[in-house]
């Protein structure tokens, strides 16, 4: 409603200043700028039976641009080194709970159901340069109607302890490394997409599509937990791919 009633405003200061010509504004005190002028119709273009429109709305005009911590503040952030993506992640984790490690998720990968092997594979694979030893490498070799038809699981969950649930207030961050080695879209770029759900309601706390490149990148993903959302999946069926 906030939102509304500001449009509201700001359409009838415009409609005001063209009516006028246009009304001037100076600084006030505080060093706001404020309308000096009354908008108001001459009488002689008013229709019989209407009163004359005049306005008296003074709209502040922001003199000074800064971050605050109200949670509506729009504040743009340079884009992080990959150096400084991982001290950031480093920190991060001294401060919270890993729940799954990238060993357990390689560690827990199932095999493929028998009607999405029609459309891929998948294979673990040393991993060179990183700061992790191995990756979960996915094949597309046939695009599927639908995504949910090739789905990459693991036995990991997002749980403290296995089998102890997930809350609905739980605030949780999924990150990950991942680069497109061939295939992929006319650029070169691949798609996956990340899911946590829950394994009979299908309640999805994260269902996220990614693009990635042909380098490595590192995403973070924060959501929020839903109830009993334990299970871990990852979906590649987007272009005929490697990834």
């Amino acid at each position: 409603m906030k939102h509304k009633i500001l449009v509201m405003l700001l359409i009838a200061t415009m409609v005001a200043g063209m009516l006028t010509g246009c009304a001037g504004t100076t600084p006030n005190n505080n060093g706001e700028g404020q309308v000096t002028e009354k908008a108001s119709v001459d009488s002689a273009t008013v229709k019989p039976g209407l009163a004359a429109l005049e306005s008296e709305l003074h709209r502040p005009v922001p003199t000074e641009f800064r971050k605050s911590s109200a949670l509506d503040d729009l504040i743009y952030y340079e884009n992080l080194s990959s150096e400084e993506s991982a001290a950031l992640h480093s920190k991060l984790k001294e401060d919270a709970t890993v729940v799954c490690t990238p060993s357990q998720f390689i560690g827990g990968l199932l095999p493929l159901k028998s009607e999405d092997a029609g459309y891929g594979s998948y294979k673990v694979v040393s991993a060179e340069g990183q700061n992790f030893d191995k990756a979960l490498q996915i094949t597309c070799t046939s695009v599927p109607v639908k995504d949910s038809n090739f789905i990459v699981y693991t036995s990991a969950t997002p749980e403290v302890k296995k089998g102890s649930g997930i809350t609905a207030t739980e605030i949780m961050l999924l990150s990950f490394s991942a680069r497109c080695i061939s295939g992929g879209d006319e650029n070169g770029n691949g798609m996956i997409k990340v899911q946590i759900q829950h394994p009979e309601t299908y309640k999805k706390s994260i269902f996220k599509e990614v693009e990635i490149t042909g380098e490595w990148q590192t995403f973070y993903l924060p959501f929020y937990g839903i109830e009993d959302a334990t299970d871990v999946g990852v979906r590649a069926g987007y272009y005929e791919q490697v990834v």
